[in-house]
């Protein structure tokens, strides 16, 4: 038989610090526990996938909600936990109130979050920060950027996504620019001009100031102004909307549609104003 002992609140506040949850399990209040610890567990990845799947500012809010959401609800276990230690009286230990038990749950609290965070950022949302003007004003340099990576999103790509992939002259590098052409597309640049299929590309996000092509531009169009170049299969050519300071298509070639990461899809923390924040239009 078990003597009674009286929990202590600094371990009652050190087990909730490890995981949410387990100080209250350590006091005997095993249902609250593990309510706190589940809730702890599944608020960040559900909204890492409500994001990924609808694709909206509230989505995003959310998400940036939920970080708020577990941090307070760790604040508020290891608090509860610790006066609910102080108020205590002496009891007989229960079965669950063991340190193999309290090793698991430090364990899952530790190896569960880092799964989710793995599986999030390879599956459905990966942040990426915009070093340059390549892109403007689509997107400005200093933008951090959520890339929407879900496969069904990334399967079913359209012209003027715009999108991050490895570059093909360094694999190492990851570059963001707009999908112009996909494959069978006949596309030629001509300084700012742009056509595919022999139709000129007038809804882009974006209306650079026009210049006349000079010799340049037409060497890294990747054919001449006759023919230009038509995307192979499997592969996608992309541009940079500021096409005067970009390294894109006209330069290393066509990219593979299976080096393409994910599809912009959100700006968290703009580079120049905050009524920029949220879902790229």
């Amino acid at each position: 038989m078990n003597n009674p002992s009286t929990p202590q609140p600094w371990i009652a506040v050190v087990l909730s610090l490890c995981c949410p949850g387990l100080g209250h399990i350590y006091c005997g209040k095993l249902p609250r526990g593990l309510v706190l610890f589940l809730v702890s567990l599944l608020v960040l990845p559900v909204a890492a996938l409500v994001a990924g799947l609808i694709s909206s500012t509230v989505a995003l809010v959310g998400l940036i909600v939920s970080f708020v959401v577990l941090l307070a609800l760790w604040l508020f276990a290891i608090v509860d936990a610790w006066r609910m230690a102080a108020r205590s009286q002496p009891a007989p230990r229960l079965d669950f109130q063991k340190p193999l038990v309290y090793g698991l749950f430090v364990a899952a609290g530790v190896i569960s979050p880092m799964l989710s965070a793995v599986y999030v950022r390879q599956n459905l949302l990966e942040a990426f920060y915009i070093p340059s003007a390549s892109m403007a004003p689509y997107l400005q340099n200093g933008d951090r950027i959520l890339v929407n990576k879900a496969r069904w999103r990334t399967r079913q790509l359209k012209r003027f996504d715009v999108v991050v992939f490895r570059a093909p002259d360094h694999p190492d590098r990851t570059y963001v620019k707009r999908l112009i052409g996909l494959p069978g597309d006949q596309v030629l640049v001509e300084g700012q001009a742009v056509t595919v299929n022999g139709q000129p590309v007038e809804d882009m996000q974006t209306t650079p100031a026009r210049r006349q092509p000079d010799e340049h531009n037409r060497k890294d169009s990747g054919g001449g102004p006759e023919m230009g170049v038509v995307v192979p299969p499997g592969m996608s050519y992309v541009l940079g909307d500021n096409r005067d300071n970009s390294n894109d298509s006209r330069n290393f070639g066509p990219v593979a549609l299976g080096n393409i990461l994910g599809i912009a899809e959100y700006v968290y923390i703009p580079g120049d104003n905050w009524s920029r924040f949220g879902r790229l239009p």
